[in-house]
């Protein structure tokens, strides 16, 4: 999934170093867009808000998001980690694909894989980001799902590549 995304967002680029939300053809992806979401960045100082989130999303977690600024206290779901992953993103001006484990609103342990790509109305700054989220419930608090992290290190070597 987080492949395919990924695949778009570079088909999307048009010759680019980045491609602008209007170069992407969002209802392409189909059945992907529950598992993606939209951030909005401010530069000044770097904020980080939730324009859109897809509705798989806001299942697995049990919230929507959307209008939240990912250091928000209210949005519990966001790890400290979130913004400098999001700041990687933005600075580098790259995709950047992080796993990890957070928590549902109803308090189950949830393990994620996610994909930030940055946007560019401009071509100079980044102004947006578009994400994809894969999840699964772990097995135990502190446990791990063997399959999940294999189909994480599948993902990274497809965006990688």
């Amino acid at each position: 999934m987080l492949a395919a995304l990924v695949e778009h967002w570079r088909r999307s680029t048009g010759g680019k170093d980045l491609p602008s939300r209007a170069d992407l053809d969002l209802a392409a992806l189909g059945p992907l867009l529950g598992h993606i979401f939209l951030i909005d960045v401010s530069p000044t100082p770097f904020r980080f808000s939730v324009r859109e989130i897809g509705a798989k999303i806001h299942e697995t977690f049990g919230r929507c998001y959307a209008g939240y600024n990912i250091d928000d206290p209210e949005a519990a779901y966001f790890e400290p980690d979130n913004v400098a992953d999001y700041m990687c993103a933005v600075n580098n001006m790259r995709p950047h694909f992080t796993c990890g484990q957070a928590r549902s609103n109803s308090g189950s342990q949830i393990n994620y894989m996610r994909l930030l790509l940055p946007l560019s109305s401009d071509g100079v700054a980044v102004d947006m980001i578009l994400g994809g989220v894969v999840t699964s419930m772990a097995a135990a608090p502190s446990g791990s799902d063997d399959q999940f992290l294999e189909n994480a290190a599948e993902h990274l070597v497809a965006i990688a590549s």
